[in-house]
């Protein structure tokens, strides 16, 4: 379940060094972080 990974590859298929895969891949983290914190919270 590496939901980053997918995305990033989509995005950054043709160069994994690219600033779009970057960006996405530090925007996905932040939510996937974002989303665990509001979870637990709930809980």
């Amino acid at each position: 379940m590496r939901t980053e990974e997918k995305l990033a590859g989509i995005y950054g298929e043709e160069n994994p060094n690219s600033s779009s895969y970057l960006v996405w891949n530090t925007i996905i983290i932040y939510f996937e972080k974002l989303f665990v914190c509001v979870a637990l919270g709930r809980h």
